[in-house]
Parts: C-alpha cells; structure tokens; sequence
C-alpha cells in the first residue's frame, strides 16, 4: 500500500514538474540553464519522500525522519505541497478556460448556421434568376484565368499586444511563486509555539453537571510527521500550562504506523489534568496506522497511558 501510494505521488511529481519546467523555459527562454538547474533540485527536494517510499515503502520513510535534519524534512514537505498545490491551481484555471471556451462557441455556432443558410438561399435565388448571367461568367472565365488571376489580399499581422504578453509571462512566474510562499508560511507556521485558544461554552445550569468545569482539547499532533520529541515536549508543556480539569485528545495523535506508539504514549504520560481525567477518541489515522498492527493494540498502548479510549 505504501509503495503504491508512493508511486502515484511520484508519477503526479514527474508530471507537474514537467509542466513548471516547461512553462518556466516559454517564460523566461534566456534563462534556460538557471531553469533547468532549479526545476531539478526543486524537483529532487520534493520527490525524494515518495521516490523512497515506492522503492522501500515504509523503511524508506523511516530512514528519512531518521538521517535527514529537520529543516530538510520541513522544507520538503513545503516543496511537495507547493508542487501539488501548483497543480490544483493549473487544473482549475484549465478548467475554466474550457468551459469560457465552451460557451462562446455555443454563442457563435447558431449565427454561423444562420450566415451560411443565407448564402445558400441567395446563390439559389441567384441560380434561378438568370441563367444567361452564369453564361456570361462562364464564357468570361477563361479569359479571367488567361489573363491571370487577381492576387488574394495578404492580411497583414495583428499587432501584438504586450500588456497581454506581460500578463501570460507574469502569470507563468506568480503561479508557481504563490504556491511556495503559501506553502512554505504554512511550514513556518507549524514551528512557532503552541497557541491557545479559549473559548467559552454557554450552556444552561439545569442541563449539565460540568458548569465551571475546564476541558483542555488536543488534537490532530500527527506523531512522526516531522514532530520529534522536542517539540511533543513544548505542546504537553501548552497543554498542562492551561490547568485544565480534564484533557481530551480528539484524534489523529499519531500519523500513519503504530511505531509512532512510542512517541505518542509519552506523550500522554507527560499530561496532567486537575481531575485525573484524559479521554481519547481514536482519529481516521489510529486506524491507518493499525493497519501496520492492529485496532486492539493502538487502543491498549493507549490505555496503558493513561488514556480512556472512548
């Protein structure tokens, strides 16, 4: 499974790098080796995950998150989402330039029908009139031809409009530019200190025991996705800093094996809420990574933490 899940990304990388390359090179056609050069390592530092992931599925992977520095792994994961965010933006505005053309030609064919039935008619008409007039230019034709034929008026080129050009070239170079700097913040973003948000739910007295109470929620941390220890120790430090009475982890605590276990359960352990209480409830990635085990055992290494599994 995950050496075809790496394949797949790895064809989509090949594609859509072809494509920057090639609209790059129209772009900027003087610039052709500084392109190259930059396609290929942009191109390298965002397909190395999959490639290694379709030769050596799940080790390949591990292999990365062992020996690669951090800052690499980051700026990887940024370079692949931008690649991929590149190509949803180039499949929308594809789109939509089919469907703009779609629709003038719908606009244009009924007038087009309508021009060539009235030439028809006429000739007809023409026809039935006077044959003494298609007499005349019969005879005349040959003396037309031996004379020689008037020469076609060359139309002369359209003049090229470069606010235009300016907009397709600038558009060639914001695309790609757009797509990194977005995902490249998101990767800056997923380093600064854990935030915390409070919020305060409005809830009649009569209808619930837990007036006062406070619940500290954790969700979606992704173990073994570019979240070492380091910073796992930061979000328990967020979390316990709030004093909740109780915490819940409202899943996707680990990514994608049940190796991040480990990582995870640490975690946990390292949580302390004011009533003793931590609830859990298992995410759509418990369950992919029970695939590598089993439901039964994420669940008990879970428990084992201290986590009622709801």
């Amino acid at each position: 499974m995950f050496q075809l899940g790496g394949l797949v990304v790895t064809l989509v990388n090949a594609l859509l790098g072809l494509l920057v390359w090639r609209r790059l090179r129209a772009a900027f056609p003087r610039q052709g080796a500084l392109i190259d050069g930059l396609c290929a390592a942009g191109l390298l530092l965002a397909a190395h995950p999959a490639l290694l992931m379709t030769v050596a599925s799940w080790s390949g992977l591990r292999a990365i998150q062992r020996h690669v520095p951090e800052p690499v792994s980051l700026v990887s994961m940024g370079a692949q989402v931008a690649l991929l965010m590149y190509g949803l933006l180039l499949g929308i505005t594809a789109t939509a330039a089919a469907v703009v053309r779609a629709l003038r030609h719908g606009r244009t064919a009924p007038n087009a029908g309508v021009v060539m039935g009235a030439r028809v008619d006429t000739n007809a008409r023409a026809g039935s009139a006077g044959q003494a007039d298609s007499a005349a230019h019969a005879a005349g034709a040959p003396a037309a031809r031996a004379n020689g034929a008037p020469e076609e008026a060359v139309a002369a080129p359209e003049p090229v409009d470069e606010i235009r050009r300016r907009l397709v070239v600038g558009a060639s170079w914001a695309l790609p530019a757009a797509a990194v700097a977005v995902s490249m913040g998101g990767v800056l973003a997923s380093r600064q200190r854990p935030a915390v948000v409070r919020v305060a739910l409005p809830v009649r007295r009569e209808l619930t025991s837990l007036h006062g109470v406070t619940i500290a929620q954790l969700s979606d941390v992704h173990v073994g996705s570019f979240m070492d220890a380091e910073r796992l120790d930061e979000l328990r430090d967020a979390v316990n800093a709030v004093r909740a009475d109780i915490h819940v982890i409202t899943g996707d605590l680990l990514d994608h094996h049940v190796s991040q276990l480990e990582l995870s359960t640490r975690l946990l352990r390292g949580l302390r809420p004011a009533r003793g209480q931590l609830f859990f409830c298992m995410g759509n990635h418990e369950y992919i990574a029970a695939r590598s085990a089993s439901i039964p055992a994420i669940v008990k290494g879970l428990e084992e933490a201290g986590a009622q599994v709801l």
